[in-house]
């Protein structure tokens, strides 16, 4: 299954998520952030490079 987490800055609840999930039970999990000073900051290019979107993808918000 692929995972893609996401919160406002990247640097904590979603980046925190990724490292959990990410190789667990072959899961494939990616981080970003929807704020312009996000660590990793979401992008079309993102979902592509990961290619995410070619498969089925579950898209998580973590909010606090």
């Amino acid at each position: 299954m692929n995972l893609l987490f996401l919160c406002s800055q990247n640097k904590r609840r979603s980046l925190t998520a990724e490292k959990i999930f990410d190789g667990q039970n072959g899961h494939m999990a990616r981080s970003a952030g929807t704020e312009k000073n996000a660590r990793i900051k979401v992008t079309p290019g993102i979902l592509g490079q990961e290619r995410l979107i070619q498969k089925k993808m579950y898209v998580l918000f973590c909010y606090s």
